[in-house]
């Protein structure tokens, strides 16, 4: 009897321990379990933390990490997708990667414009055609104005010698957005591809300066255009670029890439100048210049413009004196300030660069 009872409370008291193990057992998977979907929630927030700070490397994880725990949400997707667009690799995976991203997002939305647009540029990069046309027609099918699709499908029939397809496409884009420099040059470029004479270019660019002028933007593209005209006597044809060129110098220019165009129109004259005429005409640079600095064009694009325009022509030791006045106050300054500092570091003397 008495050994049954004992029996008994062995049973007992081992029921009892493999219960209280089953309970910590089931905590600690419970607090496993809750411990790890923290760990996926805070990746979200350091994901978007960097992604909001343009740090797409950083994000890169995180992300990856969240998406790979919670594949349907359309908002990490797209993040994550443009960060994998961002972050280079061998290859071009990244972009190959990035498009199998936005294509997730299409199967479950499949009128994502955000992912559409996503697709559109990678396609862009990779030069796949075939991809492009289809993304920018199913984005067109959506929002026919969509400034990405319109300038793919541009592109495109450029690509395909469909110049009347691409003329119109550009037309819609100057339309839609009428300051955009890009397009008005592009126009340009479409009707010599069409066989347009340098006369009838003129003639739609003085269209445009008729129906107003921001700045000197369109004066640049007349001088442009008049300095390849070809039918004209050489003197008149510089002594009109620069009577244009100057023009614009001195009605300002947009920002600092259209900046840079004049500024190497102006050196191209002066180069004429000094062949025609045996003289130098310093003036529209240095006025096109004065013109920005005083507009308040971001200083930062203009330096880089300066330093561009010595090292080009093998001034390096001018060039790195404007390198010693440039005041890099950004991010993308500090990005510009570095890369020329290893340009002209490789670069040498002003001799050295001149002979190579």
């Amino acid at each position: 009897m008495a050994r049954m009872t004992r029996s008994k409370r062995r049973l007992t008291l081992l029921a009892a321990l493999c219960g209280g193990m089953l309970v910590v057992a089931g905590g600690s998977y419970g607090g496993l379990k809750w411990y790890r979907s923290r760990q996926v929630q805070d990746a979200r927030a350091v994901g978007y933390a960097k992604f909001a700070a343009g740090d797409f490397e950083a994000a890169l994880a995180p992300l990856s990490l969240y998406v790979g725990k919670n594949p349907t949400d359309i908002d990490a997707l797209l993040k994550l997708a443009e960060c994998r667009r961002m972050v280079p690799s061998d290859g071009s995976r990244n972009l190959r990667d990035a498009a199998g991203l936005f294509k997730a997002v299409l199967k479950t939305e499949p009128q994502n414009q955000l992912a559409l647009v996503g697709l559109v540029e990678v396609y862009s990069q990779l030069r796949d055609r075939f991809g492009l046309k289809l993304a920018s027609d199913d984005l067109l099918a959506i929002e026919p104005d969509n400034v990405k699709a319109l300038e793919a499908r541009m592109l495109l029939a450029g690509a395909e010698g469909d110049w009347k397809r691409a003329g119109d496409s550009c037309a819609r884009l100057i339309e839609l957005e009428p300051l955009v420099y890009n397009w008005r040059r592009l126009a340009l470029d479409i009707q010599r591809s069409n066989k347009a004479d340098v006369a009838a270019r003129i003639a739609t660019v003085n269209g445009w300066i008729e129906k107003g002028e921001p700045d000197g933007r369109y004066r640049l593209l007349l001088a442009l255009l008049v300095v390849s005209d070809e039918q004209r006597d050489p003197a008149a044809r510089l002594a009109t670029a620069e009577r244009e060129a100057l023009k614009a110098a001195s009605m300002g220019m947009p920002d600092s890439d259209v900046l840079s165009s004049l500024v190497d129109l102006a050196d191209l004259l002066d180069l004429e100048c000094v062949r025609l005429g045996g003289r130098e005409c310093p003036e529209i640079a240095d006025k096109a210049i004065a013109t920005a600095m005083a507009s308040g064009l971001d200083p930062a694009g203009v330096a880089s413009m300066q330093i561009r325009r010595r090292w080009l022509a093998g001034r390096i030791d001018d060039a790195k004196q404007q390198l010693s006045l440039f005041n890099a106050n950004d991010a993308a300054a500090k990005r510009e300030l570095l890369r020329w500092t290893i340009v002209l570091a490789e670069g040498g003397g002003d001799t050295a660069a001149s002979n190579a």
